[in-house]
């Protein structure tokens, strides 16, 4: 997950809430840093979002799709 993402929540006083083994029962097993209801990539145009740039199918213009979480290059900060 983003650092920027975690040190935004953590400003909101939003941790994640639950536990280690409540991540691990609801995802199956799976990786305990995977939560499916936070986005997890930067789009240039949408910000913190379930899709990079590079997988953006609505591009605004001017759109950077090789700009990250870290980088924005002057992007969205929608989530942060």
């Amino acid at each position: 997950m983003f650092t920027a993402y975690k040190e935004a929540n953590k400003a909101r006083g939003n941790n994640g809430g639950g536990s280690n083994e409540n991540r691990r029962r609801n995802n199956g097993g799976g990786n305990d840093n995977t939560n499916n209801n936070e986005p997890t990539k930067y789009c240039w145009t949408h910000g913190l979002s379930f899709h990079s740039g590079i997988q953006c199918n609505a591009r605004a213009t001017k759109h950077q799709p090789d700009a990250t979480a870290t980088d924005t290059r002057g992007g969205c900060q929608a989530g942060f």
